[in-house]
């Protein structure tokens, strides 16, 4: 929501400062500068809001007065019995640490005695309940000012034991970068989607667009799949001068997308997300069901699944 709002304020001086005027600002914020644009010059080059009115979208001719009445009733909440709702936090109750590694909210929530949900509240920017991995600058992580000393105290510890669960599954071994893409004027959102080769819906997702309308300047979070290297596959030891280099065999593949994997006394087959899977098609090619993927994987109501994702399909050899 922070992010959201100052993206929209930014937009707003965006249009102010291309319009001149913020009720005219207010109309484009909500059916785009072309359109204004028409407006104008169907109207004979006129350039207030209520002369070029008549020729807007029938929903732009309403949203204006609408924010207008919006303005008032909130300047008079009171009179009107509207009162704001408490928050569960307030930003004096909590704070922010930067963080190094990538991680997910049930292996933070685990390590830091604390709910997956409130971590959610407070962290709503990571829409898949993941921590990036950023190479440029740290994540940003919000916890409650109780767990800031907990999490300083014990950050090496904490980092050791996400090394630890990297190393013995791969599904946390799969990590991303997150990137900050700025939309360039004429730029379209299915082109950046090409370029980052991911989709139209995972761009909208990862930054809560409700439409496919960008505008230059906005920024656009990207996450792109990187993979770790780990020690499941492939592993050469390391040498010194009294031992020989040992390299382990890799383990075969039953095709390009499932591998065995020892995890415990269990081996897992585990499957990469490409673009365009779904629990449903994956299910199908596994002979497995969706409750089952879901169950093996802890998918809650909210999992998305993202390329280059490795996630459990079954047991076996």
């Amino acid at each position: 929501p922070l992010k959201e709002t100052e993206a929209a304020c930014e937009f707003l001086q965006f249009l102010y400062e291309t319009f001149g005027d913020w009720q005219i600002a207010i109309a484009a914020y909500n059916c785009g500068p072309g359109n204004i644009n028409k407006a104008i010059r169907r109207s004979g080059g006129k350039k207030t809001y209520w002369e070029i009115r008549p020729y807007l979208p029938k929903e732009t001719q309403a949203y204006v007065p609408s924010f207008i009445a919006v303005t008032y009733v909130m300047s008079y909440a009171a009179e009107y019995n509207l009162y704001a709702s408490v928050p569960k936090k307030t930003f004096y109750q909590v704070d922010t640490v930067h963080v190094k590694m990538q991680m997910s909210f049930s292996q933070l929530a685990s390590l830091l005695d604390m709910s997956v949900e409130e971590l959610e509240y407070l962290n709503p920017v990571y829409r898949k309940n993941v921590i990036p991995y950023m190479d440029s600058v740290p994540a940003v992580l919000t916890l409650p000012l109780a767990k800031i000393g907990t999490f300083a105290s014990n950050e090496s510890a904490i980092y050791a034991q996400l090394k630890s669960d990297s190393a013995n599954n791969p599904m946390l071994a799969s990590k991303e970068v997150m990137k900050v893409h700025t939309v360039k004027s004429g730029e379209k959102i299915n082109s950046i989607a090409l370029k980052y080769k991911c989709t139209v819906g995972d761009i909208m997702a990862w930054n809560g667009l409700k439409s496919y309308k960008l505008y230059p300047g906005q920024k656009l979070t990207i996450y792109i799949p990187v993979n770790a290297t780990t020690n499941n596959v492939n592993t050469t030891a390391s040498t010194t001068k009294n031992t020989k280099p040992v390299t382990t065999k890799p383990v075969a593949p039953t095709d390009n997308t499932k591998t065995s994997t020892t995890s415990g006394n269990v081996k897992y087959k585990y499957h990469t997300i490409k673009n365009g899977d779904s629990l449903w098609l994956i299910s199908q090619k596994y002979g497995t069901s969706v409750d089952e993927l879901k169950k093996l994987n802890g998918f809650g109501k909210n999992y998305m699944l993202y390329p280059g994702q490795v996630i459990k399909v079954g047991t076996g050899t």
